[in-house]
């Protein structure tokens, strides 16, 4: 603002932020020559590579201003060198100029953050050999993630057509199979990561998925999903056209949910 150039040039976002990071702006008293000689040491500093080098607030930077409008009223009492405005009047005319560019530079910097491109993960979930995943449909096994994100659960259909459980870590692609998960569907996590409940032969059924046999938490003749919490208790609908339920996964009698 106060030589009417940016400090930092690029033809595309990625060059300027290469810019900001990587070289240093023109002095301003090339740009512009100023009758303040300390302004320059003012904006040098505002735009120092290392947020510590920097003035820490809005104040200092007014108390520098106000130094160096001093010492320039003090070097130059001369009629001939009395410039068309007062210093008061200069002096907040930098001051304005200075907190505008940091606000600018701030929000500029959080915008530079926020643009940068999040990191791309490019990955298959292959179905075990001679079988296929649903993902749609009535008997449909979408692949679910963990709470932790470490593990992929998935309902694989075999050359019989009937489904079973597959597990894979997220940094592999070797997939095994969950025992005692014939006929599953619509596999979803516990809040640990640590098991899984699913739909089979009309029940909502709960696994290790450490090994072991399934567990029977209720009656759910055409169960399409749920969800598990904290507390240990999963709020699933036990039918297409039914309503929602809570029941503890360690027993008893399935209740409304107050949301349903």
């Amino acid at each position: 603002m106060a030589t009417g150039k940016r400090p930092f040039q690029g033809k595309s976002q990625i060059s300027l932020a290469s810019a900001i990071l990587e070289s240093e702006p023109e002095p301003v008293s090339v740009l512009k020559p100023s009758d303040l000689p300390a302004f320059e040491h003012v904006v040098s500093t505002c735009l120092r590579k290392n947020p510590e080098d920097r003035f820490q607030s809005a104040q200092d930077i007014k108390l520098e201003l106000q130094w160096a409008a001093t010492e320039k009223a003090a070097d130059k009492r001369s009629p001939a060198a009395a410039a068309p405005s007062t210093p008061g009047k200069r002096l907040f005319g930098w001051i304005a100029a200075v907190i505008a560019a940091l606000v600018l530079g701030a929000v500029g910097a959080t915008f530079l953050r926020q643009q940068q491109p999040a990191p791309s993960i490019r990955s298959v979930i292959n179905p075990p050999v001679k079988s296929h995943i649903n993902l749609s449909g009535d008997n449909a096994g979408p692949p679910v993630f963990s709470p932790d994100g470490s593990m992929i659960a998935f309902a694989a259909a075999g050359a019989d057509g009937k489904t079973t459980i597959w597990l894979r870590p997220a940094n592999s692609l070797d997939s095994r199979q969950l025992p005692d998960t014939e006929g599953a569907i619509f596999p979803f996590w516990s809040f640990d990561s640590r098991s899984i409940a699913f739909f089979a032969e009309g029940k909502m059924k709960v696994v290790e998925i450490s090994g072991g046999s399934a567990q029977v938490i209720a009656d759910a003749p055409f169960g399409r999903g749920g969800t598990w919490g904290a507390d240990g208790v999963i709020v699933y609908s036990p039918a297409t056209q039914d309503r929602l339920y809570r029941i503890s996964v360690n027993g008893g009698a399935p209740h409304r949910h107050h949301d349903a």
